[in-house]
């Protein structure tokens, strides 16, 4: 019998390490990562800052013992909104960590996106798990109206991976 961990689709790493470098020029000060999975993240931080992953998956965590009683400077929700059935349970909450002037960052795959790894998911170059767990795909016109209402608002937004993906850059409403 051969218990070999299965390997990651081929492009999933590639398509990881390319949100992280969309995301890095703004990241600042203390960090919460909503739905962290297994991040690079904390390696990228100055050793003063504060970064604290928050998963539903315990086996991507090093710790189940988290409590949340401070300020954010960044919030991140990086390729995790998609896969939420309703988002506002998360974003209405999402006020409360941040720091004034702080950042919610989303990365978020487009409509486009979508279309592109459902069909790479079926030549096993993105993971076929993920794709079956999208709830909803938006797009950048939409996203960027519908975050206003938790009380922030839109500093900056563009498309990275030939269009596949979208990052969005909230800052709080003072």
């Amino acid at each position: 019998m051969n218990l070999k961990k299965p390997q990651r689709p081929f492009f999933s790493n590639y398509l990881r390490k390319k949100r992280i470098q969309a995301i890095k020029p703004y990241l600042k000060g203390n960090i919460l990562d909503l739905g962290c999975g297994r991040t690079l993240i904390p390696h990228l931080l100055k050793q003063d800052q504060i970064y604290i992953g928050i998963d539903q998956n315990p086996e991507v965590l090093e710790t189940d013992e988290i409590s949340v009683y401070q300020l954010f400077d960044t919030v991140l929700l990086l390729a995790v909104i998609e896969h939420l059935e309703n988002p506002h349970n998360i974003l209405c909450q999402i006020s409360k960590f941040l720091t004034q002037n702080g950042n919610l960052i989303i990365t978020t795959p487009s409509p486009l996106g979508g279309k592109i790894h459902a069909l790479g998911s079926d030549l096993h170059l993105f993971s076929k798990r993920a794709v079956e767990d999208h709830k909803h795909f938006y797009s950048m016109k939409y996203l960027a109206t519908f975050i206003q209402y938790y009380g922030l608002k839109q500093v900056h937004r563009k498309f990275f991976l030939l269009g596949g993906n979208q990052l969005f850059v909230f800052q709080k409403n003072n």
